[in-house]
């Protein structure tokens, strides 16, 4: 039962009110917090180093309600401790897009969100919000992964975290990439129209990235530009379209043009002898492909088969 006590209340003059313990019920002010010790066993105790290093190394990380279980205190408890001992606050014990976008030296954190979706970099929602936005969390070891993968795309100049800058920096050191210009100006090509080219045909494979405007554009790495050099098909493509026009031309003159040759083939998977209509100026390894993929899966050809429809 609530009885009346003749003490008055510290914060504000009021009554107090003797119901288990003394409060207020002006301002709610309470005496020895027996209500709060029921909730927290260690409210009100002086904090141990063990509980400020837990605290400095998950507060943000963790739910405060796991914490608030875990450490025996309220949530305005850790708030306070976080910010007295530990200097800390959630956004900075953990890499949001915007602290991600800084160290990258992107102006924008939409940039990053960007490159999580189209799974460049990897990442997850934290549990809390901001702004009435669900915060972005990411690890350091997703960062560095994202800088061998893609060194191309950070802005090395703005860049802010020297460890990232220095994964980047190695990157382009061991694997230079260019953009279009240049990767023609390596080739010695006049345009880089041929290099959007051997793009379009496959005989380059590209990286995109994005200018500071929003505007992409292609990287190409010096490796890929190399390996071209070794195996150049473009003497082959040519080759092709010079007897794609020399039947042309002696189609216009009235002349007699061969159309199809037929080949003579054992079957890789029966080694039955094979008789294949194909085009003339089909190679022979494209030959042995379209061959695998029409008649060899499964095996179903006949004594005779054609590949008329695939080679060019």
């Amino acid at each position: 039962m609530v009885t009346a006590n003749a003490n008055k209340c510290p914060r504000c003059g009021g009554k107090l009110l003797l119901d288990e313990e003394e409060y207020c019920l002006t301002c709610g002010w309470r005496k020895t917090g027996k209500w709060l010790n029921r909730l927290y066993p260690n409210a009100g105790k002086v904090w141990s180093k063990e509980d400020v290093a837990y605290l400095a190394k998950n507060y943000g990380r963790i739910p405060d309600k796991t914490l608030c279980d875990i450490l025996g205190r309220s949530a305005g408890a850790l708030h306070i401790e976080s910010v007295r001992a530990t200097h800390i606050c959630r956004t900075k014990n953990i890499l949001t897009a915007r602290e991600v976008a800084r160290m990258l030296g992107k102006s924008c954190p939409k940039t990053i969100i960007g490159w999580h979706r189209k799974g460049w970099l990897k990442g997850k929602r934290a549990w809390w919000f901001q702004g009435g936005n669900q915060v972005w969390w990411f690890e350091d070891e997703d960062i560095e992964s994202f800088c061998h993968r893609h060194p191309w795309l950070p802005n090395i100049d703005r860049m802010q975290s020297q460890q990232m800058k220095d994964i980047v920096l190695r990157e382009k050191e061991q694997d230079p990439w260019y953009d279009c210009p240049e990767a023609a100006a390596y080739l010695g090509l006049k345009s880089d129209d041929c290099i959007k080219r051997y793009i379009k045909w496959g005989l380059l494979p590209p990286h995109r990235a994005a200018r500071s405007s929003g505007a992409f554009y292609w990287i190409i790495l010096e490796s890929d530009l190399m390996a071209l050099k070794r195996g150049d098909r473009r003497r082959r493509r040519a080759h092709d379209a010079q007897l794609r026009s020399r039947r042309i031309t002696l189609w216009k003159k009235g002349e007699p043009v061969r159309i199809r040759v037929l080949w003579k083939y054992k079957c890789p998977v029966c080694r039955h002898s094979v008789r294949v209509t194909a085009d003339p100026a089909m190679h022979i390894d494209k030959f042995k492909k379209l061959f695998a993929q029409l008649w060899t899966r499964p095996c179903r050809h006949r004594r005779t088969c054609s590949i008329i429809q695939e080679g060019r």
